[in-house]
């Protein structure tokens, strides 16, 4: 068994957790569990003290973490296991979650499984996890040359997050494409956090403008020097902006700009049931690479 022992992640911890997600990342692409991307967009809805209590790092002597597992509200949850780990971490991580999980009265809890992956899916049926229908498309695209310039819209503004203004736009955008996620940011927290984050570049952070000056479509993209991948994560277009090319101009900006930073690959992932975004990012160049599912298990 580790000898470590399990304890709260601090924002200090930040880039221990994004060594510990490029390293699995190089192993795996492109069919990693997480990028670096997930794991920051992630923190926009997990307690924002110090430490964030809903978390636990199983560091190693030398600082490096061995694993990372964490509650995500309301009914998921996750665990991350360093590649050169025991195979007794993941279980060590699995049964912190389970119990953080009774802790707070959950009924169930479920982590995600990239299809393939088979011995962390045989791993979860020992333990009383089924496969269930929820999951995601993960998307794939490389970018070894540079894209074409972004088409915009006539009437529209395209750029990044500069001003408090602009990222209020760009919460209104969150908040009109995702109405049921109940997990909006709006300007001020999204600021505040992004302050925080060691991997956020602001330049990577667009939103397009309407004609009347709110925000029309936005998208934030996340950039792994060490694995030369970025992530989407996430992209959304208002309402009222929809099937008028803005959505595809953000997409193609930063693809453009994570190419001038040096990606060679890019990825995104959506919900399986979302045609219209599959066709969309599909339209963008992005290509089918499989599908991200969700294991749940009931607790007793």
């Amino acid at each position: 068994m580790p000898s470590m022992a399990p304890r709260p992640l601090t924002w200090g911890d930040l880039p221990r957790v994004h060594e510990l997600l490029s390293r699995r990342w190089a192993v795996d692409d492109p069919r990693a569990q997480m990028h670096i991307g997930d794991f920051y967009w992630a923190l926009r809805v997990m307690p924002h003290g110090d430490p964030l209590s809903d978390t636990r790092v199983w560091a190693r002597a030398n600082g490096s973490l061995a694993a990372f597992a964490w509650l995500d509200p309301p009914e998921l949850g996750d665990v991350i296991v360093d590649p050169e780990a025991e195979p007794s971490m993941l279980d060590e991580a699995l049964d912190w979650l389970e119990s953080a999980a009774r802790e707070q009265g959950r009924g169930s809890i479920g982590v995600v499984v990239v299809d393939g992956d088979q011995p962390r899916a045989e791993a979860l049926v020992r333990r009383g996890y089924a496969c269930s229908d929820g999951g995601n498309t993960r998307l794939w695209q490389v970018i070894e040359t540079a894209p074409d310039a972004a088409m915009v819209p006539a009437g529209y503004a395209l750029g990044h997050v500069s001003t408090l203004l602009d990222m209020k736009r760009r919460g209104f955008v969150e908040a009109d494409a995702f109405p049921v996620d109940g997990r909006v940011v709006t300007g001020d927290a999204w600021r505040a956090l992004t302050q925080r984050l060691p991997n956020y570049r602001p330049e990577l952070d667009l939103v397009a403008v309407a004609p009347d000056g709110t925000g029309a479509s936005a998208c934030t993209c996340w950039y792994d020097a060490a694995t030369r991948c970025g992530e989407f994560e996430a992209v959304g277009t208002a309402q009222a902006h929809r099937r008028k090319g803005v959505g595809r101009a953000v997409i193609s900006e930063g693809l453009r700009r994570l190419h001038e930073l040096g990606a060679t690959t890019a990825v995104v992932f959506t919900q399986n049931a979302n045609a219209a975004a599959i066709a969309l990012y599909q339209s963008c160049g992005f290509e089918i690479v499989g599908e991200d599912r969700a294991w749940t298990k009931r607790l007793t």
